[in-house]
């Protein structure tokens, strides 16, 4: 699925091609008239559009530096100047392209302890990637109430919980990294809590009873598990041009039963995805996981591309109960939660995860909706799932991962504000 972004949106990178006409006909096939420059970056191409007609050949003066194919493509290969010829007949045109260095990365790395306790410090420093001079760092803490952290990287805890601290300088533009720091209140000598940001774990040293967290985690997985359902989003495609068409599966999502009305001969359930699940679809199915065929959705109730929400009903005999929702002034930080869906599509159908909400309130650039980041694992096919919290009631829809080799674990939900504010718009019953 589409953002399950890389932030799964998974975003592709590709080479661009700029198309410009930039070189000039010649009134001799000996002389060139006009020359200008253009530059690309090393590794990267454009691609050059001839005034000249006919059949043009392209030639480059040395493809050590530039090469150049049949279209008129131009590719950077190391720092350098070469001229690039279009030639049509006795007609020749040429231009000088300057081949230049790929600018380096800025990225900030932050290091130090991610563990304090309460009225305990830490220093954290910021160090940024490709710079001569490092430009002033300014921080920042998600929640004042839980740690502070001052303009030297200092970081005081207050109360128990988790923060997330956010490093930011600008560079041409402003580039930002954050890490969570962990507040606790622990006090006795025999028991610890230690995590370097390089272990990206956490390592508790004592004695802990997770029976009754395991015991409501199943619980909860039990009783909501019949409303989680698949969406299957099916479209005409052909496999080869000038063929007919046929319905396939294009792509699997995951949804949430959360309304049902009593119609003759069973209910209309009302099923609550993401919008890129439907997207583009010639016909949505709902799936079950069992040996029945998938049942026909009908037409999309509601949608909203800007919210990336969207509502399906389909009629079934089957005695489902809906979710509910939780409160969603009461999601905080440190919170356990529990995600269920589709990840990769129905191999692995309602799995479930479990994690903890890193930020309750998370803004994303581009992005209209307010989510929760969490650290429950969410992969391609879970978008449109829920996240549950330990009182089993949905407070967000699983949308969007971070998918880098530096992060782990980094997911989001659309959160209960914008759901409930795109219910309202769309005149929706819930619970």
């Amino acid at each position: 699925m589409k953002k399950i972004l890389i932030l799964i949106f998974l975003l592709a990178g590709v080479v661009g091609l700029t198309g410009c006409t930039i070189l000039t006909d010649t009134t001799s096939p000996d002389t060139q008239l006009g020359a200008e420059y253009v530059s690309v970056k090393v590794g990267s191409s454009i691609r050059l559009q001839a005034s000249i007609t006919g059949d043009i050949t392209w030639s480059s003066s040395d493809d050590t530096i530039a090469t150049v194919d049949e279209n008129g493509t131009v590719k950077g290969i190391k720092i350098g100047l070469a001229t690039i010829t279009a030639k049509s007949g006795i007609k020749t045109s040429s231009i000088i392209v300057s081949v230049e260095a790929v600018e380096p990365e800025h990225i900030i790395s932050i290091s130090g302890n991610q563990n304090i306790l309460v009225n305990g410090t830490t220093n954290l420093s910021a160090i940024i990637s490709n710079v001569t001079t490092t430009p002033q760092i300014f921080w920042e803490s998600s929640n004042e109430n839980v740690a502070t952290v001052d303009s030297n990287g200092v970081v005081t805890g207050l109360t128990a919980g988790l923060v997330t601290i956010k490093a930011s300088a600008y560079l041409e533009e402003t580039i930002t990294k954050e890490i969570i720091i962990l507040v606790s209140a622990i006090n006795d000598d025999d028991e610890t809590v230690n995590n370097e940001i390089n272990n990206k774990t956490y390592e508790i040293i004592g004695d802990i009873d997770l029976t009754d967290i395991n015991d409501t985690i199943v619980g909860i997985v039990d009783d909501v598990l019949p409303a989680i359902v698949g969406v299957s989003n099916y479209q005409y495609t052909s496999s080869f041009p000038g063929t007919s068409s046929v319905l396939q599966l294009n792509s699997v999502g995951s949804g949430m039963i959360f309304h049902r009305e009593a119609v003759s001969g069973g209910y209309r359930y009302y099923v609550l995805t993401n919008y890129h699940v439907v997207e583009d679809r010639s016909e949505l199915r709902i799936y079950f996981g069992d040996d029945e065929d998938e049942i026909i959705a009908e037409v999309t109730v509601q949608a909203s591309k800007t919210y990336d929400l969207a509502v399906v009903t389909f009629i079934s005999n089957k005695d489902i109960t809906p979710i509910t929702f939780g409160d969603p002034n009461t999601v905080d930080a440190g919170d356990f939660v529990i995600a269920i869906g589709n990840p990769t599509g129905y191999d692995f159908f309602r799995s479930v995860t479990f994690g903890m909400v890193s930020y309750n309130n998370r803004e994303l650039s581009g992005e209209s909706s307010i989510y929760i980041q969490h650290d429950a694992a969410i992969n391609p096919g879970n978008s449109g799932g829920p996240l549950f919290d330990m009182n089993g009631k949905v407070i967000g829809v699983n949308t969007i991962k971070i998918v880098d080799t530096d992060v782990e674990n980094i997911g989001f939900a659309i959160s209960l504000t914008t759901i409930f504010s795109f219910f309202e718009s769309k005149n929706i019953l819930y619970n």
